[in-house]
């Protein structure tokens, strides 16, 4: 939480392990929203990075994937190429009858060559 504290006026985020098959600036991680906080029926736009190291080259598919019914992620699958920039702008929203509490959006990213890595983040789901 100290982190968040620290990081408030740029957003808290989480992120993953190292992906590429390497511990140093030939991979990459993947930043998410810390959590995202929803009312039943609603929708709201979030940014999943994708974080390349100096020397990392390579196209990552991007696919995210939510725990339980009742909340979608849109699109559920992308690929940022090599030379676009790593952020990719997702669509969260959660059905006018979605159970309220709880859900988990996991983000994996898996390069053209080398290991994929993975991080979830909490969407919470309130009535409106």
């Amino acid at each position: 939480m100290t982190a968040c504290a620290l990081l408030f006026a740029y957003g808290c985020k989480s992120t993953s392990d190292r992906g590429g098959g390497a511990a140093d600036a030939r991979s990459f991680k993947i930043a998410v929203p810390a959590k995202v906080s929803l009312s039943q029926g609603e929708t709201k736009t979030v940014t999943v990075s994708l974080d390349r190291g100096d020397f990392f080259k390579r196209d990552v598919r991007l696919t995210m994937q939510v725990s339980g019914q009742g909340v979608q992620v849109q699109p559920s699958q992308t690929v940022v190429q090599a030379d676009q920039p790593g952020e990719v702008q997702v669509r969260v929203s959660a059905d006018t009858n979605a159970a309220i509490g709880e859900y988990r959006v996991r983000v994996v990213g898996t390069p053209e060559q080398g290991a994929p890595t993975s991080v979830s983040f909490p969407v919470q789901v309130s009535a409106p």
